[in-house]
């Protein structure tokens, strides 16, 4: 997800997904161009934070991390 979407920020995607059941479970990677958050990645449920441009090693280890 992205922190800077037109019509609902990453944020508010993040408290729609933890409220539907069926979604909760889905591991969220918020990707922006903001340098930093105004709060941890963690705590909003997300399982990373990747900064624009986007460079695959980073992806590759977030992801890594959740694919058993």
């Amino acid at each position: 997800t992205d922190m800077r979407m037109p019509d609902m920020d990453g944020s508010e995607l993040l408290i729609e997904l933890h409220a539907n059941p069926k979604a909760k479970k889905i591991p969220v990677i918020i990707l922006s161009g903001l340098d930093r958050v105004e709060v941890e990645p963690e705590r909003l449920g997300a399982q990373g934070y990747l900064k624009k441009p986007l460079h695959l090693d980073d992806l590759s280890d977030i992801v890594g991390r959740y694919i058993h």
